[in-house]
């Protein structure tokens, strides 16, 4: 949530036009962090994820 906080923080001081830029930049950083990832990696955080995330969102919901 600290990406998004600051994204909303730096709005309220910028322009909508540059902060639609830093929107797309962050957005190509991930892209390009997952694309590096190899496939086994991926299944393995996303496996991570699903069995440490999920129960906490069914257990506080």
């Amino acid at each position: 949530m600290i990406i998004p906080n600051a994204i909303a923080a730096f709005g309220k001081i910028a322009n909508p036009k540059s902060l639609a830029v830093l929107s797309q930049q962050l957005l190509e950083i991930d892209y390009h962090t997952v694309a590096i990832n190899t496939h086994n990696s991926l299944q393995k955080c996303f496996g991570d994820y699903l069995t440490r995330i999920v129960p906490v969102l069914i257990m506080t919901n």
